[in-house]
């Protein structure tokens, strides 16, 4: 009995560790994405005003793409459901946001 009380309340804790990271993730990915917006449209709107043969042109470009490839790690945070980990620098653990997002 004692033990399926243990195994209970581990996977209650479980599942609320997912329930909680899946919150943070959707609030994360909405409070970074309005930002990540307004920088890609005025990228956009750089580009457009930027001749090809200007110097600063591909500084734009690289910002705008950068910018794209941030969305889409906020698009898979905002996926995320579930707790997985990879390992990262040092030992440390960190969320795998392939694996989570899925």
């Amino acid at each position: 009995m004692e033990r399926r009380l243990k195994e209970a309340q581990s996977a209650l804790i479980q599942t609320e560790k997912q329930a909680a990271i899946a919150e943070l993730a959707g609030s994360a990915a909405h409070e970074l994405n309005q930002p990540l917006t307004a920088v890609m449209g005025y990228a956009e709107l750089l580009l457009k005003k930027l001749s090809a043969d200007d110097p600063n042109r591909r500084f734009v470009q690289t910002l705008y793409e950068e910018a794209e490839r941030m969305a889409a790690v906020v698009k898979k945070i905002g996926r995320i459901t579930r707790y997985e980990s990879k390992s990262y620098v040092g030992g440390t653990r960190i969320v795998d946001l392939d694996k989570s997002s899925r």
